[in-house]
């Protein structure tokens, strides 16, 4: 395994572990608080981190073989997350934790395999201001920082009740 695959595998491993870590104790009615300035529960915020976990993965998997994934547009993106607002809107933090494990154990298999040559390749796939950048930067970006930015907004929303 490449030793850039080995770092990133531990960053995506203590970032997985640090959200789940602050949800797993989480009662009912902490799942189900809102977020300051939006209409997502915590609940669905982490449904939302363990869904994109694979679909992140997909973009990065194209990028890595040297394709050029379909851009996401931002519009697109926003009805994505608002359907994915109300279908969620009653997932349990068992099934949400589940999957989020399925999800990053899968993410964590796929990035091990990838060499440096694949973890350098550079593309885009999101229209929001992004530059092209090499997989391994969507991956400490996007992927890691994606996790870690919705838990610190889950933790103020915690916070904030």
């Amino acid at each position: 395994m490449a030793e850039r695959a080995i770092a990133l595998v531990a960053q995506i491993e203590q970032a997985v572990a640090e959200f789940n870590g602050a949800l797993a104790g989480l009662s009912e009615e902490q799942w189900g608080i809102l977020r300051p300035n939006e209409a997502r529960s915590v609940g669905v915020v982490a449904r939302h981190v363990a869904k994109g976990i694979p679909f992140e993965m997909a973009c990065f998997r194209e990028i890595a073989a040297g394709h050029k994934p379909t851009i996401l547009t931002i519009a697109n993106n926003t009805a994505m997350n608002a359907a994915d607002t109300e279908e969620w809107a009653s997932c349990t933090k068992d099934e949400t934790l589940a999957l989020l494990h399925e999800y990053a154990a899968a993410a964590v298999a796929e990035v091990r395999q990838w060499d440096d040559r694949q973890l350098s390749r550079a593309g885009k796939y999101y229209e929001g201001g992004a530059e092209d950048r090499t997989v391994d930067q969507w991956i400490e970006r996007t992927l890691i920082g994606h996790i870690h930015g919705h838990l610190q907004c889950i933790r103020a929303a915690l916070a904030s009740t």
